[in-house]
């Protein structure tokens, strides 16, 4: 391995059953070796500190390594992470062998995925000096779900991302049991001047979700989107009837006040529950902006912005199944808010299918921009090596028109289109045409071609 401008290695390595397990670092030219136990029963994220340029050796000792990179250089925004090759000897992959790497008929090669390993929720989704940043829901360990890591992308287009290093990870005790599980649950992002504050769900509890699962919200800060500082609770406290399901806070400034929305099970009925503040870091409990009456599990990864003169909630429905059999879709709510319960005048369904859920959006200039998990509730991923599960749906520019949500392609996603003279339709270009008029359709087919109905 050749550290090339990085400074730091990082791994994430798993020990053999009933083993303790090492890891050594080499440094070739000097034959030094410096050797890492695993702390952890469940899995270990380590770091070694690099010279740049030099050559060195991994050597893993009744454990596996199932993801590694190289990181901390100068300008890492733009250069990203250097993946190294678990399966030829961790060699360090420049741009065109890890294009190779994951380029397999069973990954995402247009919508984004994770380097390896599964993803699931976008969160902390936001545009902060000149870079828009994606965190995720990540397990660096395997292609299923477990433990809940962050990792983290950035992108100046949003359709190019750069990897960058994973950005935090689950509590200690976690990691010590294999009988709890837990982590950094899904969350969002508020930039603040020079800052970006961070908010998220810590979660603690048995395998199977009960009255002994604890979730509680927490808030990081950030200057430069790749050290944290450390996290502080901000809300446990849930209000009356609220069962264990409380969690996925997504904050928002309006007007001089920040709101967060957190999603919930109140009184065995999905609810956002809304909470306000004057500073952003000390909040109280307000009331609930919606209860959702059709029977579900929870609202998960709600969502609240103003839109084109409206309101608009969206909130994701766990284990709900529609009349038609499509599974956990996510619902979007439009209507008037005076700072209290909304009035909810219009409701439908984010996407037509099953597989867009967890859906967050953020603000950047006049764009309401957002992003959902490709969840493959169909079970049609095939793991293979080097595999990922999950991925982005591409992005989506969000518009209220006759009090429904109109969903187009980015304005960068149309100049590709256009620039190749054949746009195909996307099936997420004509969400919600029937909302509009002949005359308003018309136009839309035109833009999307890249006329101007107006000429």
């Amino acid at each position: 391995m050749y550290t090339g401008n990085y400074e730091c290695l990082e791994l994430f390595v798993k020990p053999e059953a009933g083993k303790k397990g090492s890891v050594s670092l080499k440094k070739v030219k000097e034959n030094k070796t410096e050797i890492k136990e695993l702390q952890h029963i469940y899995g270990n994220w380590i770091k070694f500190p690099t010279d740049k340029d030099t050559e060195y050796e991994i050597t893993a000792q009744d454990c596996t390594i199932t993801f590694a990179y190289l990181s901390e250089c100068e300008n890492i925004l733009k250069s990203g992470i250097c993946v190294l090759n678990t399966t030829d000897n961790f060699k360090a992959m420049n741009k065109e062998e890890f294009s190779k790497f994951i380029d397999t008929p069973y990954r995402e090669q247009y919508h984004f995925s994770p380097v390896v390993n599964w993803n699931n929720d976008p969160n902390g989704l936001c545009w902060f000096k000149g870079y828009y940043h994606l965190f995720y829901q990540l397990n660096p360990f395997g292609q299923e779900w477990n433990n809940m890591y962050w990792g983290h992308a950035a992108s100046k287009d949003l359709m190019h991302w750069t990897h960058l290093p994973v950005a935090l990870e689950p509590q200690e005790e976690i990691l010590d049991n294999l009988a709890i599980k837990g982590g950094a649950f899904s969350g969002s992002a508020l930039p603040m001047g020079d800052k970006v504050y961070f908010y998220l769900t810590r979660h603690i509890g048995p395998q199977d979700d009960g009255w002994d699962t604890v979730q509680y919200q927490t808030m990081t800060k950030s200057s430069d989107m790749i050290h944290f500082e450390p996290e502080k609770e901000i809300i446990r406290e849930k209000p009356e009837g609220t069962n264990y399901d409380f969690r996925d806070p997504k904050a928002i400034k309006i007007g001089e006040k920040y709101y967060i929305v957190l999603g919930a099970c109140v009184d065995e009925k999905g609810t956002f529950l809304l909470y306000e503040s004057e500073d952003a870091e000390n909040w109280k409990y307000r009331c609930p902006l919606i209860t959702e009456e059709t029977k579900i599990r929870t609202i998960e990864c709600p969502d609240f912005f103003p839109l084109d003169d409206k309101y608009v909630a969206m909130g994701a429905w766990m284990s709900h199944y529609d009349e038609y059999g499509r599974f956990q879709q996510c619902r979007y709510y439009v209507g008037d808010w005076n700072g209290d319960a909304m009035d909810v005048h219009t409701q439908q369904w984010v996407d037509f299918g099953s597989n867009c859920y967890a859906a967050q959006s953020f603000q950047h200039e006049d764009r309401r921009i957002l992003i959902g998990w490709i969840s493959d509730f169909y079970g049609e991923h095939i793991a293979t090596e080097p595999g990922a599960y999950g991925s982005m749906t591409l992005p989506r520019e969000l518009h209220v028109k006759n009090e429904f949500i109109l969903f187009w392609g980015i304005q960068y996603m149309k100049a590709q289109a256009v620039r190749s003279k054949s746009a195909p339709l996307q099936i997420t270009d004509i969400m919600h045409l029937y909302h509009l008029k002949k005359q308003e359709i018309s136009t839309f087919f035109l833009v999307r071609m890249g006329i101007n109905p107006s000429v």
